[in-house]
């Protein structure tokens, strides 16, 4: 949440500074607006379809129902993986220490919330 905030600021000071010398405004937004699509669909993939039945009855345990056809891991891997990517990517373009920064913690919220899943 910190992190959502932290770049939220930071698109807010590249309104204000239309042409800095760092990465073009032209790339940094695109790409933070991609980085929070996909940690979107990264929380929306990664939640268990049948959990509403846990709710529904007491008897079925957590984790009882075992759907080997998705492949919701393998989609949230790759989600993740395109995440972490962009993050390098701004890493990289970038010259500002605190954006560098911000680059970090991105990729490592991603990986925090893939984690938790």
């Amino acid at each position: 949440m910190l992190a959502m905030l932290i770049s939220l600021l930071t698109i807010g000071n590249d309104l204000i500074n239309l042409f800095g010398d760092n990465m073009s405004n032209k790339i940094r937004s695109p790409l933070l607006l991609i980085y929070f699509i996909g940690l979107a669909f990264l929380l929306f993939f990664s939640v268990d379809k049948y959990s509403w039945m846990y709710d529904m009855d007491p008897s079925i345990t957590v984790g009882s129902i075992q759907n080997n056809s998705s492949n919701r891991n393998v989609v949230s891997f790759f989600i993740l993986c395109v995440l972490i990517g962009i993050q390098i990517f701004s890493f990289i373009s970038e010259k500002n220490n605190v954006r560098k920064f911000i680059s970090v913690l991105l990729a490592l919220t991603a990986i925090f919330l893939f984690i938790l899943k």
